[in-house]
Order: C-alpha cells, then sequence, then structure tokens
C-alpha cells in the first residue's frame, strides 16, 4: 500500500507537470503563429505624416492569408483614440487591448489568444494591431490528455496494486514460513525443557520433604535433569549460531578414516550392548581433509547413535569414509543400517528441530529431536550437505558430502 500511494504521488506529479508543460508550450506556439500573422498584417499599415492609414485592399488580401495560413479569426487596427480603423475576420465586438502584449479572452463561444502591437511614428503611438486565434486546438489536446492521465494513473495504481500485492507475497512467503518455523521452535523448545523442569521441582520438593537418603536420591536425578538441560540448551545454541552463520570452526588437517575408527571404537559398547553388529569400511586410507574434528565427530556420533537406536538386535550399522564416488574433490561420511527406516512422508522433514513423525525416529541424540538438526548445521557450516536415503523396513543411508581440500 506504502508503495502504490508513493507511486501515485509519483504519477500526480508527474502527469500535473506534463499538463503544465504542454499547456505552456501549446500557448507558446500560439503566440509565435500570432507574432508572425501580425508581422503580414502590419505590410497594410501606412504611415502618413505621423498619421496611421490602412490601404484596405492590402488589409482584406492580408487577412485571407493569415486566415488561411495561420487559422487567424481576428484582426482589428485601431486608432490611437480607440477607434476601429479597419477590421477582419470574425465579427465580434472587441474592446481596445490594453495591458499585456498576449492575453487570454473569451470573445463568443471560443477562448482566443490576443497579441497586440503598437504602432508609433516620431517617438509616439498613434495607432494597435490586434490579432487572435482561438485556443479550440490547444484546449482539445489539453483536455485529451487530462483524460488519458484519469484513466491511465488509476489505471497504473491498480496494476501496481495487484503486482505489489502477489510480489509482497511471494516475497514474505519464506519469511512467513522461517517465522513458523521459529514460533514452532519455541514452543517445541518450551515443551521439552517443561518436562526436566517439572522433574527438578519435584525432585526438590522430594528432597526437601524426605530424610537424608531422599534428598541424596533427589538431588542425583536434579542433577542428572540439569545436565541433560544443559545438554539441549547446547544444541539449541548452536543451531542458533549456526542460523546466524556465526558457528565457530576449528579448522585442521588430520585423516578422514582415524576419524571414523575412533567414532566405532568409542560406540562400541553401545553397538554390544544393543546387539547391533558396528563395523567401519575405508574406501580411501590416509585421506586428508581440512575441517574441524570435534564439530565432524560430533555429526558423525548423532548419525550413529540414531542408527544404534533405530536398528533392531542382530542387525548391523556400517561406517564409510572416503571419496565420493560421484565427485572425486568431495570426501564422504556414511552411516548404512538395517533399521526401521523412514516413512517417505517424513523423509523431507527428517532434519527439522523436534520434528517427531516417527516415534522410532523422534530423536538422533540425547532424545531431543535436534540431533539430525546440529549434524545438518555442521555440515553447512563446512560448506557441506547431508543426504538420506531410505526405505521402511529395510533400513537407512544418511551421506555426509563435504568439500575436499586436503592442503
Amino acid at each position: 500500500m506504502w508503495y502504490a500511494g508513493v507511486f501515485a504521488a509519483i504519477l500526480l506529479v508527474f502527469g500535473v507537470a506534463m499538463y503544465a508543460y504542454l499547456a505552456m508550450t501549446l500557448m507558446r506556439s500560439v503566440d509565435d503563429v500570432n507574432a508572425r500573422a501580425l508581422v503580414t498584417v502590419l505590410e497594410s499599415v501606412k504611415l502618413d505624416s505621423g498619421s496611421l492609414s490602412v490601404d484596405m485592399d492590402d488589409f482584406r488580401h492580408e487577412v485571407d492569408e493569415v486566415r488561411m495560413a495561420y487559422n487567424i479569426q481576428l484582426v482589428r487596427i485601431f486608432t490611437k483614440d480607440g477607434r476601429v480603423l479597419a477590421e477582419g475576420g470574425r465579427q465580434a465586438t472587441v474592446a481596445p487591448p490594453a495591458g499585456a502584449a498576449s492575453e487570454t479572452r473569451p470573445i463568443g463561444r471560443d477562448e482566443m489568444r490576443l497579441l497586440r502591437h503598437s504602432v508609433v511614428a516620431n517617438g509616439r503611438t498613434v495607432g494597435t494591431v490586434l490579432v487572435g486565434r482561438p485556443l479550440n486546438e490547444r484546449n482539445e489536446a489539453l483536455e485529451g490528455l487530462a483524460r488519458a492521465l484519469l484513466l491511465a494513473i488509476p489505471t497504473a495504481v491498480g496494476a501496481t496494486l495487484l503486482a505489489g500485492a502477489l510480489l509482497a507475497n511471494k516475497a514474505l512467503r519464506p519469511i512467513q514460513v522461517a517465522f513458523e518455523r521459529q514460533r514452532q521452535f519455541i514452543a517445541d523448545a518450551s515443551h521439552e525443557l517443561r518436562t526436566p523442569l517439572s522433574v527438578i521441582l519435584a525432585q526438590s520438593e522430594v528432597g526437601q520433604q524426605g530424610d537424608q537418603a531422599d534428598a541424596r536420591r533427589a538431588l542425583g536425578t536434579v542433577e542428572r535433569t540439569a545436565r541433560r538441560m544443559g545438554a539441549l540448551v547446547a544444541d539449541m545454541l548452536l543451531l542458533t549460531r549456526a542460523d546466524a552463520a556465526t558457528l565457530a570452526l576449528d579448522r585442521r588437517r588430520f585423516y578422514l578414516d582415524e576419524l571414523a575408527e575412533q567414532i566405532v571404537s568409542d560406540m562400541a559398547p553401545l553397538a554390544l550392548e544393543r546387539g547391533v553388529e558396528l563395523r567401519v569400511e575405508v574406501t580411501d586410507p590416509d585421506l586428508a581433509i581440512v575441517a574441524d574434528p570435534e564439530k565432524l565427530q560430533q555429526l558423525l556420533t548423532i548419525l550413529v547413535d540414531n542408527a544404534l537406536t533405530h536398528t533392531p538386535s542382530h542387525g548391523s550399522v556400517v561406517v564409510r569414509a572416503g571419496r565420493s564416488p560421484l565427485d572425486a574433490a568431495t570426501a564422504e561420511l556414511g552411516v548404512t543400517d538395517t533399521g526401521c527406516g523412514i516413512a517417505p512422508e517424513a523423509l523431507p522433514r527428517i532434519f527439522d528441530r523436534f520434528f517427531r513423525a516417527d516415534p522410532a525416529r523422534s530423536g538422533a541424540q540425547r532424545g531431543s529431536g535436534l540431533g539430525l538438526a546440529i549434524a545438518r548445521a555442521i555440515a553447512a557450516a563446512h560448506g557441506g550437505v547431508i543426504k538420506v536415503e531410505s526405505e521402511p523396513q529395510l533400513g537407512s543411508t544418511f551421506r555426509c558430502l563435504l568439500p575436499l581440500d586436503v592442503g
């Protein structure tokens, strides 16, 4: 609306300026025509011993000439005392001119532009020549312009409103989606924090009302719950920094296979506890990459933990490290499981924060629902992407593709 209003004001000012300029230009053109006609009429004026006279034959000839050539409709020659010495053209009573050399005066049903010229002999005015041309053509041109502007300005403003609304809606749609996601994120975060806070408050009451053993158990629960809350807040802070493109990376050169083997070694007890086979496959030994090893360790831990959580007993999880088979300049960290898989309708949203379309995929790390979102943020901070392929009941494969820099 503001844009359309400003645009309408600009069009209005432009239209008024155009109208005024055209009116001035057309009036100047009429004055130029009157001036040329007046020079022609003056050829019939005679000065004899300081008195004004007119050769009527010449006068009638000049009147016919200026009428045909310049559309001059009124010609008058006055003596110095205001008496009409000769007249031609339209029959109308015209008072002797006074004041400005050019003036606009209504004569009959028309508006006439008049031009007067004083005839001087021996330093004194002996008479006045007056010519006039109707302003019908000029007025019609101005009326046509006014009609065009009255039609064009509202049409242009209406088109601007329509186009502005369409463009504004298109431009605001990503903002509205982002705002909706932000609001959903705040609601989900509040929900996630409400439960541990309730646990802390309840355990605090138990500790205050019970004996020393109860208090000790309550404090232990409070500590564990607070740690989980701290981890959740840390995850949310990491995502906030990633959104603001301020996620700090400590880039160093290290070997990708060593990172994968370390994660498998660290996660082996958890895999053994769940009865899941966990192994590593390295396609390019000693493949060096320049990145933040701690952040990539966190990313790979999220993916492996996610796979172990959702792979049943006697299943398998394979961690792969090496070059991407599609691009030799890209490194790939992959995790493949034989778990429950992901429903096709849930795939587009699995990286959304707190997304829990399928309880089997409700949380990749610490059950917060932020694990996969964090993994994607870490990959994006390194200039990479995470891709997922999955079929229900057959398992899933997550591939983290990172720019390879061997330094």
